[in-house]
């Protein structure tokens, strides 16, 4: 084992120094792996005076600094290792995680999420929930209004460090109007304007990001609250938008909105497939690619047990409507139930359907799939048919 010691490990950089006790003036070369990927490599050479004064470590020129090659989101967790490459040799503290470091304040309206690959039900279920009396979200089928997505993304950059790759510089800042990109000031060149340098970085993390992630939830709910009283909608307990498996903004809504709810979606993935390809245009390649990832990203929410999440079918929204918004309003603690428009949601799967009619979207693939692909598909996602219960 080398030997050595990790002094900082943060979100921009990870610094410290490694020797060889057994061969003291060697410089080891590291390689720093983020999420078991490469991102770099580099000598352990930089002068420690405090190592020379022991004794132990030659001339102690084996300090090392590496700055990310891409910036490290706050929102998630990182797993980092850094060894010397090809040998898995490693100093003490040298396989760490790098926790999310989330900002976290009261809040009031709350979040519900309407979660679904895409495909499976969720433009009906927003339809269901608009015009309760304690959910408010914009009117405007298909219900794509999404602020936490946008300030979500911007929350994301406006905290990452800056990369020299991704970042404007900051003489030309203002050359590209419409292009802002990560902040060319929170990087390593301007470190020792505040020392001890983890201070310089720990303000934009901590102190700006605290005070972006609480005006962008203030905007969020400003504007739900407006939307409210512009519908009559005295103190709704929830505002609704839409939000996919496949991205990070599930993360981003909990850690602004610890007390959220989400409604996951789930549908046969056999009629997804059919109504991607129906619907985008998709190749089949492609469409089957992304039944994997959802397969993937649904069994991992299910394995959770999440009770701030309710996951319901789509066959049941469609076969058994008012069973499903039971559960729904007993999830959601609603007082009213949910209002079934027929004639509303029919107009509207006319328009957003690839089948007939809602009835005939169900199970589909009995009707439209060759037997050679339904085997290929029972084979494939056998597990996630069994788990939400679909006949194979």
């Amino acid at each position: 084992m080398l030997d050595g010691h990790i002094d900082i490990a943060e979100h921009y950089c990870v610094s410290g120094w490694v020797s060889d006790p057994g061969d003291p003036a060697r410089r080891v070369t590291l390689e720093v792996l983020v999420d078991g990927a490469a991102d770099g490599a580099l000598p352990a050479d930089q002068p420690r005076p405090d190592l020379a004064r022991t004794g132990k470590h030659g001339d102690g020129a084996h300090g090392f600094t590496h700055f990310f090659s891409r910036p490290l989101s706050l929102l998630r967790d990182w797993h980092i290792v850094v060894e010397e490459p090809g040998t898995h040799n490693r100093c003490p503290g040298a396989e760490f995680v790098l926790a999310a470091r989330p900002p976290r304040a009261p809040a009031g309206m709350l979040p519900l999420l309407v979660t679904s690959s895409g495909r499976a039900g969720s433009t009906l279920l927003m339809r269901r929930l608009l015009g309760h009396p304690q959910v408010v979200l914009a009117n405007q089928p298909p219900f794509e209004l999404k602020l936490i997505t946008y300030y979500a993304k911007a929350f994301d950059v406006l905290t990452a460090p800056g990369n020299p790759e991704r970042s404007v510089t900051p003489d030309k800042i203002f050359d590209d109007p419409y292009t802002l990109g990560l902040n060319p000031y929170c990087h390593h060149d301007f470190e020792e304007i505040l020392r001890p340098r983890r201070a310089f970085f720990d303000f934009f993390a901590d102190t700006a990001g605290s005070i972006l992630a609480a005006a962008f939830r203030d905007i969020v709910e400003r504007f739900y609250r407006r939307l409210a009283a512009a519908a009559g909608q005295a103190a709704p307990a929830y505002f609704a938008e839409k939000t996919s498996v496949f991205d990070p903004i599930r993360s981003f809504a909990r850690l602004l909105w610890p007390d959220l709810r989400e409604v996951v979606l789930v549908r046969d993935p056999r009629d997804v497939f059919l109504s991607y390809r129906a619907f985008w245009r998709t190749d089949p390649g492609y469409a089957r690619q992304m039944m994997r990832i959802t397969r993937d990203a649904l069994g991992a929410i299910r394995a959770a047990d999440d009770p701030s999440v309710l996951i319901l079918r789509y066959e049941d929204l469609i076969a058994a409507g008012a069973a499903s918004q039971a559960r729904l309003t007993a999830f959601l603690g609603l007082g009213a139930p949910l209002a079934l428009a027929p004639m509303a949601e029919a107009g509207l799967f006319a328009g957003h359907g690839t089948a007939a009619s809602p009835e005939a979207s169900v199970g589909r693939w009995r009707r439209e799939l060759p037997a050679e692909e339904i085997i290929a598909f029972a084979r494939e996602f056998g597990d996630m048919l069994d788990a939400f219960e679909y006949e194979h």
